[in-house]
């Protein structure tokens, strides 16, 4: 009788952790590739009215859109509501291009908050470069509503930001589900240990 309650415990905790493993990973962010064409999802403040939302595929990482962002002097400010669950980990990525026109100086400034904790600061004054990939991970929401907030300028062209998404790792969210069943399988061999110590 034990032995089969083990086995279906077993099989529970297993079929629960492919669940978890399998999970697709949603992307929580709305509109992250810019493909409506537009800030549409985003809060966006840009004092300088610079900011675009780029309709060429060649200066997109991915599909059509992207957005340019250059304002300046002032800095400019993206950020969307993202809805969490406090106390679950999240994973930031997103691509980043720096365009400087040559011969003039690069003055640019980006940084990246969640939830109003920086959590990514380029260096002042950053060189060119082309689309890479950021990804940051092991972020912590601490209730059901976490900013996602970019903070940036440019004096001389624009940063181009495309495909940014938040997701839950793979099984992050679901593998806790498992843990219950693996308590009881652990329960279950203790007790049969102790009636063994008892017999002998």
């Amino acid at each position: 009788m034990k032995n089969t309650l083990v086995r279906s415990l077993f099989c529970a905790a297993a079929l629960l952790c492919t669940v978890a493993w399998n999970a697709k990973a949603v992307n929580l962010v709305t509109n992250g590739g810019f493909e409506t064409g537009n800030f549409s999802g985003w809060t966006h403040t840009d004092p300088s009215n610079f900011d675009n939302v780029g309709s060429d595929p060649l200066f997109a990482h991915s599909g059509t859109y992207h957005a340019n962002l250059g304002a300046s002097p002032n800095p400019g400010h993206l950020s969307q509501s993202l809805t969490t669950v406090a106390g679950n980990f999240y994973t930031l990525s997103f691509y980043l291009a720096n365009d400087v026109t040559a011969g003039l100086g690069p003055s640019t400034a980006f940084e990246v908050f969640w939830n109003g904790v920086s959590v990514l600061t380029l260096p002042a004054n950053a060189p060119p470069f082309a689309y890479t990939n950021f990804t940051i991970t092991g972020l912590v929401a601490t209730g059901g509503a976490t900013t996602l907030e970019f903070v940036y300028h440019h004096d001389n062209d624009f940063w181009r930001l495309d495909d940014v998404s938040v997701n839950v790792p793979e099984g992050g969210s679901t593998m806790w589900l498992a843990l219950p069943t693996f308590a009881a399988i652990g329960l279950v061999y203790s007790r049969k240990g102790r009636k063994g110590l008892a017999r002998a």
